[in-house]
Parts: C-alpha cells; sequence; structure tokens
C-alpha cells in the first residue's frame, strides 16, 4: 500500500474514532476524496456527519524539516459536541507512530497545527488537523559504511529495540510499544593532515533519533548508548576496522522526530587501494 492507503487504513481501523463517525457503505465515514453527496445510496439515508476527509501534500518544507504534511479534516454539525474529542483522537492515532508505505519512509507525523472553520449558509463546523511528516530514508552509504556500524551497534545494545536499517519493519510501527532507533549521516568530510599513502581518513557526524514517547526512559536509554560509545572509544565498522569516536553529546532539547537528541563524531580511515592477489603467470618444471 502506498502511504495515503496506509493513513486511511489508520483512521479506519482505529475503533475509538470510528464510534464517533458516520457510517458509509457500513464504514466510518473516512475518505481520501470528496465525499461522496448525501443522495449516495451508501449514507442508507442517515446523516453524513461527522466524517474525515484526508488531504496529502508532499512537497517538502525545509523550514519546518518536513518532507510533506497531513491534513485530516474533521466535518461535524454544528450541534453536535464531539468534534474536540475526534480531534484529539485523531492526533492520538498519529502520535509516536511510524508507517511503512511501499514507495517510500518510513514516516512520522508531528501535529503542527489546528484551524476550525464553518460552511457559510449550512449547519456544518469543522476543523483541520495538519501533521508536518518526516521521512526516515535509508542512509547506507558505502563500505565501511558509519551509519551501518552505528545502528548495528545500537541494536547490540538494546535488542529489544527497533532499529531502523537493521530490523524489518510493519506497515505500523508504535513508539510507544516498541522503541525505535533512527540513525542518520549529518556530515562526512576528508580529514585534512592526517592522510597516509594507503589510507584516507574521514571525519562524520552521525544524529540518533529514538522514538520514544516516555520522557524518562527516553533519556535514560540515550545515556545508556552515549556511556557504552565513551566507554569503548570506538565502534568496529563491517570491515573490523575501528572508527575512533572522538564526541559524544546529548541535547535533551532537540525534537526527536525532527532533529535527533544524541549525536556522534567519528574518524575512520578508507583504503586508498586495494589488496590485488598475486597473479602466477606460468609455472616452470625441471
Amino acid at each position: 500500500m502506498n502511504l495515503k492507503q496506509l493513513i486511511y487504513k489508520r483512521l479506519v481501523h482505529a475503533k475509538d474514532i470510528g464510534e464517533l463517525l458516520a457510517k458509509y457503505a457500513g464504514r466510518p465515514a473516512v475518505f481520501d476524496t470528496e465525499a461522496p453527496d448525501d443522495k449516495q445510496d451508501g449514507w442508507e439515508g442517515k446523516t453524513q456527519y461527522p466524517r474525515l476527509n484526508i488531504v496529502l501534500d508532499m512537497q517538502a518544507n525545509e523550514e519546518r524539516s518536513s518532507v510533506g504534511s497531513l491534513t485530516i479534516t474533521i466535518y461535524t454539525e454544528r450541534t453536535s459536541m464531539v468534534i474536540l474529542e475526534i480531534e484529539s483522537l485523531v492526533k492520538t492515532c498519529f502520535r509516536d507512530l511510524l508507517i511503512s508505505p511501499e514507495d517510500g519512509g518510513p514516516y512520522s507525523f508531528a501535529w503542527a497545527r489546528t484551524d476550525p472553520f464553518s460552511i457559510e449558509g449550512t449547519n456544518v463546523i469543522g476543523q483541520d488537523v495538519t501533521f508536518d511528516i518526516m521521512e526516515y530514508s535509508a542512509q547506507e552509504t558505502t563500505d565501511p559504511d558509519p551509519i551501518v556500524a552505528l545502528s548495528r551497534y545500537i541494536k547490540k545494545l538494546y535488542p529489544d529495540s527497533i532499529v531502523l536499517g537493521v530490523d524489518p519493519v510493519g506497515e505500523f510501527a508504535e513508539a510507544s510499544v516498541t522503541p525505535i532507533f533512527y540513525s542518520r549521516l549529518v556530515t562526512m568530510d576528508k580529514a585534512s593532515g592526517h592522510n597516509m599513502n594507503i589510507v584516507a581518513w574521514m571525519d562524520c557526524r552521525m544524529a540518533v533519533h529514538l522514538l520514544c514517547p516516555d520522557k524518562a526512559m527516553n533519556l535514560k536509554m540515550l545515556a545508556a548508548v552515549m556511556q557504552k560509545i565513551s566507554v569503548d572509544e570506538k565502534i568496529i565498522l563491517l570491515d573490523n576496522s575501528p572508527m575512533n569516536i572522538s564526541e559524544v553529546q546529548i541535547d535533551k532539547q532537540a525534537d526527536y522526530l525532527k532533529q535527533g537528541q544524541l549525536y556522534v563524531t567519528g574518524r575512520f580511515g578508507v583504503l586508498k587501494y586495494k589488496e590485488k592477489p598475486h597473479a602466477i603467470e606460468s609455472i616452470i618444471t625441471m
């Protein structure tokens, strides 16, 4: 399924939301296009409200560090008292959630704002509940890969967590159930003044996101990763060479969805020349 289909699936299968919505063709009134008019048989002659409409805009917004936005529009009758309850449930539905469609992602959602409105000349009011969308795309570079090494290092420390890039992720993963780690490359530069004939040295800075809504647990887990790296002072890459760690930093105030809370700075070597086997051109027998 693509992202919009999975968002629809998430809302339709949310029991607490579905109980408050009107029904269309026997299902909660959630639509990813314009809602059918009131003459359609699916309404069975009953009310069209409350209902939800999904608007997905995958235009990146650099200022908000997002790859797009999701707007869930809630429509209710003016006399209804459930609009605030539905808004709260919609926000909860996407809080600390990772969605992994077939065409990208994984994606997380951060509530951005809620805009109330009324439709002139009708008895209908509504709210646009808008979320920023963040993408946690694969960060693998090339061998020796510092991100893969860091992700595997964290997985050994927390085997019961989900580490993106190491563990398979289903359509939905809830950080409130299982903590989710995501490591990404911030910068990578060739070190100056420390190169050898056979090795080029690379400096890299990596950010680690921990999706875990329990603030105390979040800090405890990040501190454990920081202390372990600080004691080891190195992370072993896939070619068994060391990446020497020069700095590890926790930023408690950082947005764990958009920025990451743990920063790791290291240096590793890349061989300039690959080892070649000796070629035997001929064998001379006496």
